[in-house]
């Protein structure tokens, strides 16, 4: 509701951090995206078991991925950062992370670099963003530098550790911002020195 300026709003007033830019997709995009770069492999950080509707479901109906890399098609990719039945939202956003780190590395592979006006052209009715050609090639060179020195990719996330649980005036659970632990995080991502 009220679009990426609101999204935008809410990220600034609750941690202090504009976005200058989004980039979205939809679901039959996202499994567009990934089909089209041969599919990704993906570094799985923990098992999941849970409910799908992939070829690859065993009796029960489930998938299941274990620890390790995994290569995975767009269909896959999609089920693995949405699936929450048998875990909670933190895991999801720490799936999700590891499905665009690893959509991220094949875009910059030297295939991907080679197709990056074919994927633009490819990509446009699947992916929408507000940054025009000039806006993304001033990013190559610090994506050059983060697909050289992967290691210094770091990730963060706000959990339960820095808010505490409530409930909406509607009965829904939700989690109430603890203001100074946020920014901890937000320092420790470098964000604030």
């Amino acid at each position: 509701l009220g679009g990426f300026e609101s999204t935008a709003g809410a990220f600034e007033a609750n941690f202090g951090v504009r976005p200058e830019h989004y980039v979205m997709t939809n679901f039959e995009g996202f499994t567009r995206v990934i089909d089209s770069l041969g599919g990704i492999d993906v570094q799985i950080g923990e098992e999941l078991y849970d409910s799908c509707d992939l070829p690859q479901r065993d009796g029960e109906g489930k998938c299941l991925v274990e620890p390790g890399e995994l290569h995975m098609d767009g269909p896959t990719a999609l089920w693995y950062v949405r699936s929450r039945a048998s875990s909670s939202d933190y895991d999801r956003l720490r799936r999700a992370q590891e499905v665009l780190f690893a959509a991220f590395a094949k875009v910059m592979s030297v295939n991907g670099i080679m197709r990056l006006n074919e994927m633009r052209e490819a990509y446009q009715d699947s992916v929408e963003t507000d940054m025009g050609t000039r806006e993304i090639a001033r990013l190559l060179p610090v994506a050059v530098q983060v697909f050289r020195e992967p290691e210094r990719v770091q990730r963060f996330a706000i959990t339960e550790e820095q808010a505490a649980p409530s409930w909406s005036w509607d009965g829904m659970w939700i989690l109430l911002p603890d203001p100074d632990a946020i920014h901890g995080v937000l320092e420790q991502a470098g964000f604030f020195q």
